[in-house]
């Protein structure tokens, strides 16, 4: 631990954490040799001292491959509180290990599982996981391993890993704390020579070793050991090149190399596997070898072989021995395991599948076949990643063209699966090029589509799956109608109405005689379209149902369908039909612990709430969509979610939060063609402004937004119209009357053709801004279509309008009332540009201005009001944590935190609080 005072300390600090109830997280990075290996044995010593479960788990790059191999090593210790975990999870998580028949689903209920196990063994006592060489880590057990560790809190687990620099992209990307390990100093470093050299080195020779190691520990240690007296002395010339850097492992060879040819043999047969002793008798036996043969390596120290595995002294070693061996020896060490995965049974098949992979020369049907096994095997566990690199390699592996194809499509889909795009897209791609079976290319082109849908540009994926659409047609016209539905997806997302109708008119047309599930998703599609066209048309329920029994099933397409047909209740301004659709499909999405579905009705559920006055609750909402969309990688989703959070900011004044999350919305609307996002950035940030008072600086950016809005026009929906309102007000009050009524009159065409009652409200307020001495009668109007409907803050706006024309025109005591109104909806919504406003206004009408609303609701966190609404609702803690994915003691932490602000004692003083803050329990999505 020399010269690590520091790192120990931050380390001790973890663990010491966890013991005080407290979880943590903390991956340290740095080059071979650092250290890494030698502060995770810190580590185990100190979580050892605090009586923690200690779960260890070490990245093998020949188990990176096999899709939860490393988690499953890290449990296993801790599976004895599996009857803690919610059922679904539960479940998923058997599956995933192999204890358990594998489960349909998401790869995320996997990880939440993770999340809950660990909270599960925390209960008993504080929990350390360590993992050492973290970027040999199977995809599957590093995610669920961040997953986990991002929502730890109040738990008592420390997770601790190590990992090096530059090998995975996941390691580079770990967005938790990080401690990066530097070189020893130079005092530091002269001290561990000196511990280890077999003599003393001469001031030269000592600086020369120092100045060559560059701090590294293991080339200090291994200079020191390796240096005869007369080398350290300075009588005889240093090795040249030093062993360090890449010629570090060069260096670490020397003790093998003077071990006998046998046990070279063995070592290299260990190297080509996992070290499972399990296996490597046999694996031996295969190449006339014993366990043995290893014998004299353990006695030099390069090797350690216990019960359960044989290991290296350091990775280091593994790879320099396994890759100092000519490509001959290799391949026998690799067909030397698969025979000895094959003596073991239907346990080592995967194991088998790889080694058979490994030691193929050229094309092997035999291998391939093997290799595609293992993918389905690792998809139907939700292994993803680890199936499509085993499709992917079983593809280059296929002597014929066609199966290549076949395989390769097989890795493209696990790789969407697995949220990988940028490498799904690059298969797909292949497979068209590749050209060798018709099907295979509209396989691949509708595949690209999807990519770039979710991923990509809209534009393109709108034409490729009408591509395909147009080749699939003559042969299966259902087939060309679901196609059809899919690119109607991202003709509305670059809010191409007139292609979006063409499309979707197209497959209802093919649709017509399709089975059940096509013809419901292109009636529904049909209905969502014409909604958007301001022709609001509603699917049978018959097909909504039939969607929702596609959606169960885990098909995208239709959860974006029945997604946009809450939308398009919303858009009919039929807000309680909608909150109710959207409650049931949270809830069952939160009951399956499912969280990668749950975004779009999150955000949609976010929308109607900003929109009908529940700002608390849709902060809550979209704050929860934009956190699930970044940890499962739909970060296109998650920018969308940001518009809700970036409207409320506008609202209530929050100017660096609002253009942050604009300029992060920004940044992926640039590359992905969806205009209708940066419509919504340009119109909060323009809100913003008006709000404020910068009146120039809200009409270039709603001027922006009309910009932008043209290419659509015709495209009917509040997040996209709501706008035009805001560019009417501010070029009214700017003197700039002409503009506003073009804008107004634009405004009145859509409310008159889509009959909903925000457009003809908003058109009546800005009526009444630029009318004469008759203002009152739009006013009136005004008010009277907002009575209609739940838009508070839009009623509000119309209040503070009337009030300040009726001051203008010099009857303040008739302003009084309507300002008074105004201020008090401000106020409840926390809108405080437009209070100051308000409050200006009354003061100048010689109205009372009593004070600011006290806090409620406001006050809490985003997951400090989502726990809160989950146990007003009834639910138990561990039932609020399966719903929300976290932890039941992170439950009791937030739930303290929100007696304390809100000064109630108890669950049913906290119901009562929550019903006089007028929060509506029955929308939450909470478990029953």
């Amino acid at each position: 631990m020399l010269g690590r005072a520091e790192e120990t300390s931050r380390i001790a600090a973890v663990v010491r954490d966890a013991g005080s109830g407290r979880s943590g997280a903390l991956l340290v990075v740095g080059e071979p040799g650092i250290g890494k290996t030698v502060l995770l044995g810190h580590a185990r010593s100190l979580a050892e001292a605090e009586d923690a479960l200690v779960l260890e788990a070490s990245g093998a790059e020949g188990e990176a491959h096999l899709a939860f191999a490393g988690l499953s090593d890290l449990l296993r210790p801790a599976l004895g509180h599996l009857d803690a975990v919610p059922g679904p999870q539960a479940d998923a998580l058997r599956g995933a290990l192999a204890l358990g028949p594998p489960q349909p689903g998401d790869r995320f209920t996997t990880y939440a599982a993770t999340l809950s196990l660990l909270a599960a063994a925390a209960e008993h006592r504080p929990v350390a996981c360590i993992i050492d060489d973290a970027h040999w880590l199977d995809a599957e057990s590093f995610e669920a391993v961040q997953f986990a560790s991002r929502r730890l809190g109040a738990e008592g687990v420390a997770v601790l890993m190590a990992a090096r620099d530059g090998l995975s992209e996941r390691v580079d990307a770990w967005p938790l704390d990080r401690l990066r390990l530097a070189g020893l100093s130079g005092d530091e470093a002269r001290a561990l020579i000196a511990e280890h050299a077999r003599a003393v080195p001469s001031p030269q020779v000592l600086d020369a070793l120092v100045g060559g190691a560059k701090g590294n520990p293991l080339a200090l240690i291994e200079l020191a050991g390796s240096l005869s007296p007369d080398q350290l002395a300075g009588a005889e010339p240093l090795p040249d090149p030093l062993p360090v850097g890449p010629y570090l492992r060069d260096a670490l060879l020397r003790p093998v190399r003077a071990l006998p040819e046998t046990t070279r043999r063995a070592l290299l047969v260990v190297s080509a596997g996992d070290g499972t002793t399990g296996f490597l008798p046999a694996a031996l036996a295969a190449e006339g070898l014993s366990m043995a043969d290893l014998e004299p390596a353990e006695r030099v120290g390069v090797l350690v072989v216990s019960p359960s595995r044989a290991l290296f002294s350091h990775p280091l070693v593994r790879a320099a021995v396994y890759r100092q061996a000519d490509a001959i020896g290799r391949r026998a060490a690799h067909r030397a395991h698969a025979a000895s995965a094959a003596a073991v049974g239907e346990g080592a098949l995967d194991r088998r599948a790889w080694h058979l992979a490994l030691a193929a020369t050229g094309p092997d049907e035999d291998a391939a076949a093997e290799l595609e096994a293992a993918g389905g095997r690792a998809a139907a566990r939700n292994g993803h990643a680890a199936a499509c690199q085993a499709y992917e390699t079983a593809a280059r592996l296929s002597p014929v063209a066609r199966e290549r194809g076949r395989r390769t499509l097989a890795a493209a889909r696990s790789a969407l699966a697995a949220g990988d795009f940028t490498r799904g897209g690059r298969l797909f791609d292949e497979v068209a090029a590749l050209d060798a079976d018709t099907g295979q290319v509209i396989d691949a082109l509708v595949g690209r589509g999807h990519v770039e849908t979710f991923g990509g540009s809209a534009v393109r994926a709108a034409e490729l799956l009408a591509a395909a659409a147009d080749r699939v047609e003559p042969a299966s016209p259902a087939a060309a109608a679901a196609l059809l539905i899919q690119a109607t997806i991202p003709a509305v997302m670059q809010t191409d109405l007139a292609q979006a109708i063409r499309l979707s008119e197209r497959a209802e047309a093919l649709a017509h005689d399709a089975a059940p599930p096509i013809a419901a998703l292109a009636e529904v599609a049909g209905a969502v379209v014409a909604t958007f066209a301001a022709s609001p048309r509603e699917a049978r329920p018959e097909a909504l149902a039939q969607l929702a029994q596609n959606v169960a099933a885990g098909d995208p397409v239709s959860a974006v369908w029945l997604n946009g047909s809450l939308q398009g209740l919303m858009i009919m301004e039929r807000y309680d039909e909608a909150i109710a659709g959207l409650d049931e499909v949270i809830r069952a999405a939160r009951g399956r612990s499912t969280p990668s579905v749950l975004l779009l009705p999150l955000f949609t559920r976010a929308e109607i709430r900003r929109r009908t006055g529940r700002l608390d609750l849709a902060v809550a909402d979209a704050a929860e969509a934009v956190r699930l969309g970044r940890e499962t990688g739909q970060e296109t989703a998650a920018a969308i979610c940001l518009f809700p959070l970036a409207a409320i900011d506008a609202i209530r004044g929050r100017s660096r939060e609002c253009r942050a999350r604009a300029a992060e919305m920004v940044a992926l609307a640039q590359r992905s063609d969806h205009d209708f996002m940066l419509v919504m950035v340009d119109h909060a940030l323009g809100l913003h402004a008006l709000g404020v008072g910068d009146l120039e600086e809200a009409l270039d950016r709603l001027r922006a937004a009309e910009r932008r809005r043209n290419r659509g026009r015709g495209f009917h929906h509040p997040l996209m119209d709501a706008y035009e309102q805001d560019l009417a007000e501010t070029l009214a009050r700017l003197g700039r009357g002409h503009e506003a009524d073009e804008v107004v009159t634009a405004l009145e065409e859509m409310a008159r053709r889509s009959g909903t009652l925000w457009p003809a409200a908003a058109v009546a307020r800005c009526r009444g801004l630029r009318a004469g001495d008759d203002f009152e009668d739009h006013f009136a109007e005004s008010l009277s279509l907002f009575s209609k409907t739940t838009l508070p803050f839009e009623r509000a706006r119309t209040e503070l309008c009337l009030g300040e024309r009726r001051r203008r025109a010099r009857r303040a005591r008739d302003a009084r009332a309507p300002l008074s109104a105004a201020l008090a909806t401000f106020d409840e919504l926390g809108a405080e540009p437009w209070a100051a406003w308000a409050r200006r206004e009354l003061r100048a009408a010689g109205g009372r201005v009593r004070g600011a609303r006290t806090a409620g609701t406001g006050q809490l966190t985003p997951q400090e009001l989502q726990v809160a609404l989950a146990v007003a609702e009834g639910a138990t803690n561990k039932e609020a944590a399966g719903a929300l994915l976290i932890s039941p003691k992170t439950v009791e932490y937030h739930l303290a935190k929100v007696y304390e602000k809100l000064g109630v004692r108890s669950r049913a003083e906290l119901a009562g609080r929550m019903a006089r803050e007028d929060v509506p329990l029955a929308e939450t999505g909470a478990p029953d």
